[in-house]
This record gives structure tokens, sequence and C-alpha cells, in this order.
């Protein structure tokens, strides 16, 4: 990821990327290493970097009571919705979904949601998707008039999907593609990493076909982002596993690289 800061801010400063460019000493240090504020290019490293607070506080979490789990995400709620910005992380509504994904486990919530009818699951999603479309159709007009509402309305729309999108996974996984899924979930680290180059570089180029935002073909446009994204990133996984098993094996979190081969 700090290699991607180097050549990205070389094409957006002596090329035609339109992209964040170095501004300073102090942000092009904080985009190598987010210590204080979330990045602008390497947009991965704080959700990485909080992620890795989180689990230097599991081993107290996860022998944290009940009670005092759900104070602790009492705060963190206020904390996040508030937007007071305490280093310590840089979103603290991350703390917030581990811990509910650590109650999920301690109260056997993910067996339960793997029973219910997926229209159920559903339901909370579609509830939301309306009015969070919406917002997103005034633009930043909206968000900056209401920020606490907004901030308080993300996470519990983050919640219902999380219900809705588990359940969709744990019925695939009892699936007749259940195989070819996990054969191409090796890919899923590698693309974690990669999709916003390449939505940087390839996007502007599939926009002079389907016009800017607003434009009628621009929502098949996002439509079709994610399978864009995986299409390439598999290719790019092939070629580094041909050049590079150990490269591949590094970039890909360890899940490429190995010498069992999976039909993606």
């Amino acid at each position: 990821m700090r290699s991607r800061l180097c050549w990205w801010g070389a094409a957006a400063t002596f090329g035609d990327l339109k992209a964040p460019t170095p501004s300073s000493i102090g942000w092009t240090l904080n985009e190598l290493a987010p210590l204080v504020r979330a990045n602008d290019v390497n947009v991965q490293m704080p959700f990485l970097r909080d992620l890795f607070v989180c689990m230097m506080l599991a081993p107290v979490l996860v022998r944290a009571s009940t009670a005092w789990l759900a104070l602790i995400v009492s705060i963190v709620v206020v904390w996040s919705v508030s937007g007071v910005h305490v280093p310590l992380l840089l979103r603290p509504q991350i703390l917030v979904f581990f811990i509910a994904g650590m109650a999920a486990r301690r109260f056997g919530v993910a067996e339960r949601v793997a029973r219910w009818p997926v229209v159920l699951c559903a339901l909370p999603f579609v509830a939301l998707i309306a009015p969070r479309l919406w917002t997103a159709l005034l633009g930043n007009a909206f968000f900056d008039a209401h920020p606490y509402m907004m901030a308080a309305f993300d996470m519990v729309f983050r919640l219902a999907s999380a219900v809705l999108f588990w359940r969709l996974a744990w019925g695939l996984a009892g699936s007749n593609v259940a195989d070819r899924l996990r054969g191409i979930e090796r890919y899923g680290f590698l693309a974690f990493c990669d999709h916003l180059v390449l939505l940087w570089l390839f996007g502007p180029v599939i926009g002079l076909a389907t016009g800017a935002l607003g434009a009628a073909l621009y929502p098949a446009y996002l439509l079709v982002q994610p399978l864009l994204v995986f299409g390439v990133t598999i290719v790019l996984g092939q070629v580094l596993m041909a050049l590079s098993p150990s490269v591949a094996r590094v970039l890909s979190g360890g899940r490429l690289g190995r010498s069992a081969s999976v039909t993606a």
C-alpha cells in the first residue's frame, strides 16, 4: 500500500490522474502511517489500523461481562455520533461492530439468523435503503446539515445490512456454488487492497462511455463495478502467482501462491 502511494502521487502530480496529491510532509507521513487521521489515498489503512487496535483490546473484551460490553458500546456509540476526534480510533464505529460480532457469537445470534427467512432479514435493509438513497441524492449539503443524525443512521443501516448479507452468505455456503465461491474468496483480500486503485484508474475511462454522475447509464456502471474489480483482481492474482508466488502470498494475505490450484 505504501508503494501505491508513491506511484499514485507521481501520476496525480505529473500525469493526468485526478487524485489527491501530496500537500505537505505531515500529509505524506500520515498517508504512510495513519496515526492521527484517516487517509486520503490509502483509505483501507485506517480500517486495518483500527482493526489492529480492536484486536489488541480483544483479550480484555472477550473476558468482559455482558453489562460491561453494553457500557463500552454505549460510550463508543456516543463517541461515534458526536464526531469527537480521539486518535485512539480513527473510526470508532469499527469497535462497535467488533463488539457486536463478539456478542453475536456469545449469544448464538448468527445461528438464529441463519434460520430466519431471507425476506424477514431483508425487511430492515429495504426499509432503510430508501431514506439512504434519498439522502445520497441530496448530496453533501444534507450530510453537513445533519451530521449526528446521519452518523447514527449509518451505524443502524450497517447492522441491518450485516444481518441480510450474513443470511445470504449462510444460504450460499450450503448451496451448489459453495465450492466455486470458496475459490473466488482467495482473491478477496487482494480485491480489498486494489479495488480503489482500479476504480481510480479505470473509472474515468469507463465514464467516457457511461457519462458522468447523473447520466442515464451511470447507475449501470455503479452496479457492475464490483464485478469489474473482481474480474481484474482475479487476472492480477493469476499473473502474480505465475511471476512470484511469494509476492502473491503476501499481497493476498496468504490466500494465493499456494501449491493447490483452485479454479476461479
